[in-house]
Order: structure tokens, then sequence, then C-alpha cells
């Protein structure tokens, strides 16, 4: 079966990669990422995920594993396609947003001066729990140090935040409100007890009463950025 897994605001899908050798032998493991300049909107993200499933795993069966913002477009994509999505897995799922103190903070950070928000997240890799998951947004080298900053990186942030993450947990709500049957036939919700980022283990209960069948793990020690 395919395992694909969608990643958080970073959009590198490389945050998962310590656990795919071990994945591999029951999956083949595919991950979507975004460069910099990708202006996709929430809608293009679940097509093109869609036709991939298509071409890829039809027939095989598919499990998708979506980290905060991807969380959100896995929920949207087993909406969209039931019948290419077997299982879900949603990790801190960014689903309860538009609630949190970081839907007035995070608009804020790509209209900080250059300097400044090359600067921030090393104020704020701490909430996260991981200290690297902002490279593919601020142009950081793991070898090198910091270099020039990657094609409008405030501006990818900016647009990630309204199109995948506002107007995509948005859409999704809307989904869940409506009820109905679940989006695929096994969920997963896993949920960081340290996540000073959003509120997950409140937002993996409310979830679990809104995805019939689904089972909710809380990892005591997990910050955001847990996989």
């Amino acid at each position: 079966p395919v395992l694909l897994f969608l990643p958080g605001i970073d959009g590198t899908g490389s945050a998962g990669a310590t656990q795919w050798p071990r994945l591999a032998s029951s999956f083949e493991v595919h991950a979507l990422s975004f460069a910099p300049a990708d202006r996709s909107s929430f809608g293009d993200v679940l097509s093109g995920c869609e036709s991939f499933l298509g071409d890829t795993a039809a027939g095989r069966g598919t499990l998708l594993v979506g980290e905060s913002t991807g969380a959100v477009a896995a929920l949207g994509l087993a909406y969209r396609a039931p019948d290419a999505v077997d299982g879900l897995c949603l990790v801190n799922p960014a689903t309860g947003y538009a609630g949190s103190a970081l839907s007035t903070l995070a608009p804020l950070l790509p209209r900080l001066p250059r300097g400044v928000y090359r600067a921030a997240p090393y104020a704020v890799t701490p909430l996260f729990g991981k200290r690297d998951w902002f490279r593919s947004i601020v142009g950081e080298d793991a070898t090198t140090g910091p270099p020039p900053l990657l094609p409008s990186p405030a501006a990818a942030l900016a647009w990630r935040l309204e199109e995948h993450l506002r107007k995509g947990s948005a859409a999704v709500n809307g989904r869940l409100a409506a009820g109905g049957r679940a989006p695929a036939s096994s969920t997963l919700l896993l949920a960081g007890g340290r996540d000073l980022v959003l509120a997950s283990p409140a937002e993996t209960s409310r979830l679990q009463q809104r995805l019939p069948g689904s089972v909710r793990k809380l990892l005591p020690s997990a910050g955001h950025a847990c996989l």
C-alpha cells in the first residue's frame, strides 16, 4: 500500500523522514513538498494529490499521514476522494486554527522587516519542539548557515497561512459540521501533549467526536513537530 505524507506549514515533506526507513517495509512511502515560489491553492493541492493517488496507488490501498496543516489537507482529500483513501493518520491537526491564538499572531510574521523575519524562527523554534522546522521558509542551509533568502519566503508563508491553513481549515470544518459517514475507514488522531503551537489534545478530542470510529492517542512528551 501507499503512504502519502502531507507536510505542515514548512512544506518540506521531510518532517517524518526519520520514520520512513522503518515504514518502508510496510508501505511505498511518498511525501508532498512545496517550493518556496509555489502558489497552489488548497483546491489545487487536493487535485494534485488526488491525481497522484489515481496514477500511483490505484487498487493498492492508501494511508494519508498529515501533520498540522497537512492534516487539514489529508482530511480535505479524504472527503473529496473517499474511494481513494483507506486510512488517515492526523498528527496535531490544524483544523482548530481559526479559534487559536496562532490565527491572530501568525499572519503578522510575513509583515516583519526582512532581517527580523529571518531571525524570528530562532525565537519561536522551542515552541515547535524541533529546531529546523523552518528551513524551507527562511532559506537556512544546514551546512553553510543562513544564506541569502529564498525567493519571496515571507510571501510563501503568507500564502500558505491564508490558502492552505485559513481557507483549508474553513472548508474542512464545513464538511465536518455537515456530519455523515467518516471520510476513511480508519482514522488515527495523534496529539502532542506538549504542543505549544495549537491546542492539539483538545482538537483531537473534538475530531474524535466528528469522525465515527476514529482512535485518539496522546503523546505526552511530544511537541508540535512531534514526528
